[in-house]
């Protein structure tokens, strides 16, 4: 029981890392939503999410590949957004 507990746990705990998002005061002086991920469909998705799946503008889009600890090629994505409702 307590491992099935703990898988349940540690999944949950990664969904929740697919993706994080930030407000920040944006270029043009307004709220915008600083989302960070590894794929960028999660960046989307986290987009809509914090946008209560209302419109919204990418005001920047930026992709690095860095080596991860196993020197693996690793994607970091980061989508700056504004909520166009809010």
């Amino acid at each position: 029981m307590k491992t099935i507990t703990a898988l349940i746990f540690l999944s949950f705990a990664l969904s929740g890392c697919l993706a994080t998002s930030k407000a920040i005061t944006g270029p043009d002086g307004q709220q915008n939503q600083l989302i960070k991920c590894k794929a960028i469909e999660h960046c989307y998705e986290k987009a809509s999410e914090v946008c209560h799946k209302g419109p919204y503008k990418i005001v920047d889009k930026t992709a690095e590949v860095e080596s991860d600890m196993d020197g693996k090629p690793e994607t970091k994505n980061t989508l700056l957004v504004k909520c166009e409702n809010s």
